[in-house]
C-alpha cells in the first residue's frame, strides 16, 4: 500500500477554504467526478478542479470525521463536515477515491450526500441515529 503524501495539504485546503495549493497536488489532466446528491458532473485539469473546491467551499469547513485508507493506487478518504453557524449550517459526508501517479492526483472520484441544512440534520438525528459514528 502507498501512501498519499499530500494529505495534510488536502486537509488544510478544506479547512481553510483556500484551493490555491491544490494546483500543484492534481496533475495537468486530472479528472473529478463529482456524485454531489441526485446529480453527476465532472471537472478536467487542474484550474477547472480548483474552481469547482472554490465553488463548493465559500467559507472554512469544520471537519468532524476524516479517515484515510492508503491503497495501492492512492487513497481513499472518508469525512463528515459541517459548514456555516448556526441555523445556517450545512452538513456534509463524503467519500474521496484519489487515484495517484507520482504523488499527483490523477483521478478523484467523489461521492457526497450533498448539504443537509439544520433541519435535516435533526430530523435524521431522531428518526435514524446511528449505531457507530
Amino acid at each position: 500500500m502507498s501512501s498519499w503524501s499530500n494529505s495534510e495539504k488536502f486537509r488544510a485546503c478544506i479547512e481553510s477554504a483556500e484551493f490555491g495549493p491544490l494546483t500543484d497536488v492534481y496533475a495537468p489532466g486530472a479528472l473529478l467526478d463529482a456524485t454531489v446528491g441526485a446529480w453527476r458532473f465532472q471537472r478536467q485539469g487542474q484550474e477547472a478542479i480548483v474552481r469547482q473546491f472554490e465553488s463548493w467551499y465559500a467559507t472554512p469547513a469544520r471537519l468532524l470525521r476524516w479517515r484515510e485508507l492508503p491503497t495501492d493506487w492512492g487513497v481513499v478518504i472518508e469525512a463528515e463536515e459541517s459548514q456555516g453557524d448556526g441555523e445556517a449550517e450545512v452538513y456534509f459526508r463524503y467519500v474521496n477515491l484519489l487515484f495517484t501517479d507520482d504523488d499527483r492526483i490523477t483521478q478523484h472520484v467523489c461521492y457526497c450526500s450533498g448539504p443537509w441544512d439544520v433541519a435535516t440534520v435533526r430530523r435524521h438525528a431522531a428518526e435514524a441515529p446511528m449505531v457507530r459514528p
